[in-house]
């Protein structure tokens, strides 16, 4: 069981507007972990492994769909859909 959660940036320019991490940048470091591993594969390499991620996931609950049409398009050769099916029936959150 693996659990994913992000934390504080170290890039300065990330704290340019004075905002906590957890307002924004959280959710997103959270989507693009999730679309990292789905579009490397991660997924499938790891069958056996149950991934747990903070934040309900990011926002890929309400991309999901736009997942779906990126691989209709196959703009990213070698992924499909069932990288991301099978990991939300595998317990991906």
């Amino acid at each position: 069981m693996v659990f994913v959660h992000p934390t504080a940036s170290l890039d300065p320019a990330a704290h340019q507007l004075g905002l906590p991490d957890t307002l924004v940048d959280f959710t997103a470091d959270t989507t693009r972990a999730v679309a990292q591993m789905i579009y490397s594969n991660r997924f499938a390499q790891t069958p056996n492994v149950k991934y747990i991620f903070s934040h309900a996931g990011g926002t890929i609950p309400y991309l999901a769909g736009r997942f779906a049409i990126i691989d209709e398009m196959n703009v990213i050769p070698g992924c499909s859909r069932r990288s991301l099916g099978g990991a939300a029936s595998r317990g991906a959150s």
